[in-house]
């Protein structure tokens, strides 16, 4: 079991197109070079459930992003980039299944790597903790974040989730 992990969500809010409502909670750097990463137990609980939903229902994701609807885009998923100990999990867009394995471009800076914003990776599926998409207005799955984002200062936590549809 990994003893604790690194989750970043701005990469995720970003890719979201949700630039302005993230510097509200934390300036974004001019450099894109680091963002806030939140750091979390390996044993928290909450996080654990949220991980185990995400894989669960991991097969319906790639169901929706073989054939969105006409109102469904921005799918991304949240792997660990440094597979074993310790963990630092990430969010790809741009996903491309028509190989083994997977690849996506990121969305965040990798603390832990060499890896930069906007490259293109290789993404293991066991290794997925977490996935979303936007239907309509409504960002889809993403239940890590939203673990997170019950953490978060409640009045931060209501200009996402307002931005984010939920």
């Amino acid at each position: 079991m990994k003893k604790g992990w690194t989750i970043g969500l701005l990469g995720f809010l970003l890719a979201a197109g949700g630039q302005s409502v993230v510097a509200a909670v934390k300036p974004v750097p001019e450099s894109s070079e680091t963002e806030p990463i939140h750091y979390v137990d390996a044993e928290d609980a909450e996080m654990n459930a949220a991980k185990a939903q995400a894989i669960a229902t991991l097969p319906q994701f790639y169901r929706r992003l073989a054939a969105p609807a006409g109102d469904e885009g921005e799918f991304m998923v949240k792997f660990d980039i440094l597979p074993g100990e310790p963990a630092e999990f990430v969010w790809a867009a741009d996903l491309d299944r028509s190989r083994v394995p997977m690849t996506g471009r990121l969305l965040n800076q990798p603390v832990q790597t060499d890896h930069r914003i906007g490259q293109r990776v290789a993404i293991a599926e066991a290794e997925i903790i977490d996935w979303t998409y936007r239907r309509g207005r409504v960002m889809q799955g993403g239940f890590t974040n939203r673990v997170l984002l019950g953490r978060m200062p409640p009045d931060e936590a209501e200009d996402l989730r307002a931005f984010l549809g939920w």
